[in-house]
């Protein structure tokens, strides 16, 4: 228990900070929503995605392959010798990428049919958002949970006040936001290579060219899945602006973020996951004590899937307002993807501790192949809808090609009592939830309230979620508040 308990401490701190980070696109889309037209924040969506794609391309599975091989060093300064090689290659090669890309900014711009300035400033910011994507890696790898957790909030807070200010007084639309990050980015990247440099110690010199070319040959093809996975997430946008319009990629977008809270807790989970299973993998105790974590991680990812979907007319609400509720349909396809997607941590850690990374490759490469398929042809004749099924499709189909490939089907047994406890209440809600629409009398904020307050105690009851880690999740927020 004591291993779950220090996961979710750390984890705890990583999933704020992931929603801090993600605020900026995440919270802040009721104010996109409210600021500009619907076709501008199509754009903002648009221009949101290609920066993801580029920030994979900046970063080259760097940070991956620091976590991996940081702890095989035993000694202080073999350590700093070869961050301060990473860190050096990423400066030289992110400059030579920015050329690059402005120059290709043109043809992209006239091919998504964007000014291709905005298209320019996105790619310096994704090299910007590398070097502090490094920083902030760096952090994690030596399990500064808070320090991290700092590091988010500055970038966040930031970000968002030069983006408000900038669209207020310079321009309410994609143009605004855009220089508004520009200006953020460049500030937090400044601060982070300071820190990198005096707190750390880090210095932008080649120590060693070897430690370089073992963290490219281990982060290639983390970065090639990294675009598999980026095009899972993302490829959805590009054929609903072809096919649809660049108004669906908004409509679409917003009911899409109502999920991101699984994706955030998933996402922290799996980075303090994955350093203690770096640190324990050989250890006699671990599997043990692993099947515990994945009993508790799948107990807390059902738990807010059936929660997010039991509010998400209220999320989206807020999140868009009035026009973007006939959309709400679309929730349950969604969360049942992004749910796959973070039942995938389970089976993938063995990969990467075995260093076994161009498989992950071929998974990615399987999902997104499905995903184009699925998209080209269910977008056309279904629209948003059919590219809600495209993304379940292809997260179903990832799952199942990692579970078939590590052949790791005993974690499954594990989980056979909380499954079958939260199919039965999706079962239940969801027979409740078609039986009131049958006899058109609906379900109000407070009967889903009950029924979610019912769900949270039968939950606790029979311990497919541990009430220590709400008690400890309690302390956290009190101690964030107070400090």
């Amino acid at each position: 228990m004591y291993h779950i308990i220090n996961i979710l401490n750390h984890s705890f701190y990583y999933t704020l900070a992931n929603v801090l980070a993600q605020s900026v696109n995440f919270l802040m889309l009721p104010f996109y929503t409210r600021m500009v037209s619907v076709e501008q924040v199509g754009i903002i969506v648009i221009l949101t995605s290609l920066f993801g794609f580029l920030n994979i391309i900046f970063q080259q599975g760097i940070g991956s392959a620091a976590g991996r091989f940081y702890f095989t060093f035993k000694r202080k300064l073999e350590r700093v010798n070869y961050l301060n090689s990473l860190t050096s290659y990423l400066l030289l090669s992110g400059i030579v990428l920015v050329v690059l890309g402005v120059w290709v900014s043109k043809y992209l711009g006239d091919w998504l049919g964007i000014d291709s300035t905005l298209i320019a400033i996105t790619i310096v910011i994704a090299y910007l958002s590398a070097i502090i994507n490094f920083y902030q890696t760096l952090l994690v790898t030596k399990e500064l949970s808070k320090s991290f957790l700092v590091s988010k909030l500055w970038q966040a807070g930031v970000t968002v006040l030069f983006i408000v200010v900038s669209m207020f007084f310079y321009q309410a639309s994609a143009s605004g936001k855009i220089a508004g990050e520009l200006m953020a980015t460049s500030i937090v990247a400044l601060g982070s290579l300071l820190m990198l440099f005096y707190h750390h110690s880090i210095r932008p010199i080649f120590n060693s060219f070897s430690h370089v070319l073992k963290s490219i040959s281990f982060g290639l093809p983390v970065q090639l899945a990294g675009f598999g996975w980026w095009g899972m997430v993302n490829i959805d946008r590009f054929f609903l602006n072809h096919f649809v319009g660049i108004s669906s990629v908004a409509l679409y977008s917003v009911v899409y973020a109502v999920a991101l809270l699984l994706n955030l807790f998933s996402m922290g989970f799996n980075q303090a996951w994955s350093i203690y299973y770096f640190k324990n993998y050989e250890n006699e105790q671990f599997r043990q004590d692993n099947r515990t974590i994945v009993r508790e991680y799948f107990g807390w990812l059902s738990f807010l899937a059936l929660s997010v979907w039991l509010f998400s007319r209220e999320a989206i609400e807020i999140m868009g307002g009035a026009l973007y509720l006939g959309n709400i349909r679309l929730v349950p396809w969604i969360i049942l993807g992004v749910f796959l997607y973070g039942l995938y941590f389970i089976p993938s850690r063995k990969l990467f501790v075995e260093s076994r990374t161009w498989t992950l490759v071929a998974i990615t490469s399987v999902g997104l192949g499905v995903n184009v398929l699925a998209n080209l042809f269910l977008v056309p004749k279904y629209g948003m809808m059919g590219a809600a099924y495209a993304t379940a499709i292809a997260y179903a189909t990832s799952l199942l090609t990692t579970l078939v490939i590590t052949k790791s089907w005993n974690w499954l047994k594990d989980l056979a009592i909380p499954a079958l406890f939260f199919g039965a209440c999706l079962v239940v809600f969801y027979g409740i939830y078609l039986l009131a629409d049958y006899l058109g009398l609906g379900i109000n904020l407070s009967v889903r309230a009950l029924a979610w307050i019912l769900f949270l105690g039968l939950a606790l009851k029979f311990k497919v979620i541990n009430k220590k880690v709400i008690v400890g999740i309690i302390g956290k927020l009190n101690n964030v508040q107070n400090a």
